[in-house]
């Protein structure tokens, strides 16, 4: 084979070569874009359904909480009271009075603790960003029987005995509501424990008898979203509404 011959060969081979080594750069830029575009992909799309989650919640709370304040509002028979959480069906109807006091009244606790009568409030049916109906916990002085009248008056100086700690603490709330969110580690939802708390709210939440509730920061082991309801939030609503009865 001549030198010419050689030589040619060798230049096409080396061709041929960098060629390839082009192909392979540009498939492995092709593939290190496609991956990087999915990471951020992923990333906004979890941004996004967090955000999207979140204003669920917010708009349910929310809603919640001006029925609520309306319904204080209007009480023809005791002004600024509250009604029982449902506590038994889970059909958003409030839970009848039990002598003074509402259903499942545990002695000396200050607080019931149920879910959301969404229907006593004519509100839809109320949900969460995972399909969780509503909880609800109601300071024991604003959801008494009204026959406790007139030594029970409910007043703008009548202060809630509920507390909330955490991340957005609140003291003498009135009435706080729950987002639940999904069910985490052993909470178990089904028909037998669709009232149990413990299956639905975490941590001092939990606790149907306890007077103080907690928020945090959304974990693997807490997800509550809450929302307080003070005495100034709706007293001057009650107020309006008995000057205007008198």
């Amino acid at each position: 084979m001549s030198v010419a011959m050689l030589d040619h060969l060798h230049r096409t081979r080396y061709t041929s070569r960098r060629s390839e080594r082009g192909q392979a750069l540009v498939l492995l830029l092709v593939v290190l874009g496609l991956a990087t575009g999915i990471f951020v992909f992923s990333i906004v799309s979890n941004v996004s359904l967090t955000a999207s989650r979140n204003n669920v919640n917010a708009l349910a709370l929310a809603q919640a909480k001006q029925a609520l304040i309306g319904y204080a509002a209007s009480d023809s028979n005791w002004p600024g009271s509250l009604p029982c959480p449902d506590t038994n069906n889970n059909d958003g109807s409030a839970d009848l009075f039990s002598g003074s006091n509402c259903q499942g009244y545990v002695a000396t606790s200050n607080v019931y603790i149920g879910r959301l009568p969404w229907r006593t409030l004519g509100l839809p049916d109320l949900r969460d960003s995972s399909n969780e109906r509503l909880w609800y916990a109601v300071s024991r002085d604003f959801a008494k029987n009204p026959s406790c009248m007139p030594n029970c008056p409910l007043t703008s100086d009548t202060l809630g005995q509920l507390t909330v700690t955490g991340v957005a603490p609140t003291s003498n709330a009135v009435a706080i509501i729950f987002a639940p969110g999904e069910a985490l580690g052993s909470q178990l939802r089904d028909a037998a424990n669709v009232n149990t708390a413990s299956n639905y709210l975490e941590g001092e939440n939990a606790d149907g008898n306890n007077a103080t509730f907690a928020t945090a920061a959304a974990s693997s082991t807490f997800n509550d979203r809450l929302l307080a309801i003070t005495n100034p939030d709706f007293m001057p609503e009650v107020e309006k509404y008995v000057a205007r009865a008198m």
